[in-house]
């Protein structure tokens, strides 16, 4: 049956394109705002609708055509007795990639996502992108890549705090049903990204935050919960890599979990296994973080990974590379990237502000536009907003575009960021690379 009385519909435009309103239809329900006429290119706009009177239904379509395009931007949505939850779909024209997405704790919230197909963005823009530098070239990247596959089902892993994992196993020990509903509390703050990795790179991101954790039988992305196993990331980056050669990506193994300069040797040979597939892709760390797009591509390769190899950061002076792997990169010679804790929007971009002007010029650098949830945070979200990681990413990716044309047009490199769809991301990003 019906759980909603009203659903906010958001229309996020993430093409160059105007999309222009065409005849709506809707079978169930009263407009509280009506569907704009027009929805400006690069934007997101929002509508409501609700159930009429004591009816118990929302059904209806939103329909947009794009400029030049005799294919519609095509949107549905039902919320009817015939299913225990809203029913959401998109389609679009060649060329577009038309999506939907909605969060367990905010069912009754849809963005509807229309973008051109960014597969290949890298090498269509090649005459706009290929003297820039790596680390002058804005690159859409996510955080917490991998978490897509974590649900309560799954099991606590080696970076979950002590203060969440003693609450669960106190909790566990007295019941495993209760023990189950801390584990889905966590998974609601644990899942950063909800798209596999190769749709992801399908969607046009290019650059990934891997935490991974080795359990002495297999390697986990892990957040807490594990997610799915790196052999799953790694082949699907080996597909994407293989059909688009001229699209560069970066791979941040940035934390992990008894592999490394103090991991055991099991976890250390199995974490170089997993990764081999990858070794006649990997570019050379001796080009740099500063070379040119042209240099790279001339060298045919197109995978630049980086790995957390010491403790702390504390890495020999002269090393460049990983012990064992001469195509690895060390991170703390070649990246930057600081972690401005922050949970509102306000503190984030005071805190951003001196990152941006202190950046480095001979290495990457990354921009963690994201939101932290402290524990206090996840206490109130039993009673109130945001009770997820959803519902926090979205209140600062609503600031993100602007924030990338304005304060960070002329000094940005790698941005990362927490649910990305609900945002215009790529082709902001085209656009400052153009």
């Amino acid at each position: 049956m019906s759980i909603n009385n009203c659903i906010t519909i958001t229309f996020v435009n993430d093409t160059s394109n105007v999309l222009t309103q065409k005849p709506q239809n809707l079978i169930h329900g009263t407009w509280l705002s009506s569907p704009p006429a027009t929805i400006p290119a690069m934007s997101t706009v929002s509508c409501e609708v609700s159930t009429t009177g004591g009816g118990k239904q929302i059904v209806g379509t939103c329909t947009y055509s794009l400029s030049n395009n005799e294919v519609d931007f095509i949107c549905t949505f039902d919320d009817s007795e015939s299913s225990s939850k809203p029913v959401y779909n998109t389609s679009g024209p060649a060329n577009y990639v038309a999506t939907d997405l909605s969060a367990p704790t905010k069912e009754n919230n849809v963005y509807f996502r229309i973008a051109e197909d960014n597969a290949d963005w890298m090498g269509t823009k090649a005459s706009d992108i290929k003297d820039k530098q790596i680390n002058e070239l804005v690159i859409p990247g996510t955080h917490d890549s991998g978490t897509y596959g974590i649900t309560k089902s799954n099991n606590i892993s080696a970076d979950c705090s002590s203060e969440v994992r003693g609450i669960y196993e106190l909790c566990e020990k007295c019941s495993p049903a209760l023990g189950m509903v801390v584990k889905e509390v966590i998974a609601k703050w644990a899942i950063a990204q909800p798209l596999s990795i190769g749709e992801q790179l399908k969607q046009g991101i290019r650059y990934l935050d891997l935490r991974v954790w080795w359990d002495g039988t297999n390697l986990w992305i892990t957040h807490s919960l594990t997610s799915v196993k790196l052999e799953e990331v790694i082949e699907d980056i080996l597909a994407f890599t293989k059909a688009h050669p001229k699209e560069i990506l970066i791979l941040d193994f940035n934390h992990l979990y008894d592999i490394g300069d103090e991991g055991s040797a099991a976890g250390n040979t199995a974490f170089r296994n997993a990764i081999a597939p990858l070794n006649t892709y990997m570019i050379d760390p001796s080009v740099g973080p500063t070379a040119t797009i042209e240099t790279i591509w001339s060298s045919e390769k197109s995978l630049l990974i980086l790995v957390s190899w010491y403790p702390d950061g504390e890495t020999p002076e002269g090393e460049i590379h990983v012990p064992g792997n001469k195509n690895l990169w060390l991170d703390v010679p070649n990246i930057q990237s600081d972690w401005e804790s922050s949970t509102t929007t306000d503190e984030l971009k005071c805190k951003l502000k001196p990152v941006v002007i202190g950046k480095p010029d001979n290495k990457l650098w990354v921009l963690q536009t994201i939101l932290t949830p402290g524990t206090q945070t996840i206490i109130e979200g039993f009673f109130t907003t945001p009770s997820s990681l959803y519902e926090m990413a979205t209140e600062v990716d609503a600031h993100i575009p602007t924030w990338l044309q304005s304060d960070w047009a002329k000094g940005a490199n790698i941005i990362i960021a927490d649910w990305w769809q609900t945002m215009p991301y790529l082709s902001v990003i085209k656009l400052l690379n153009s």
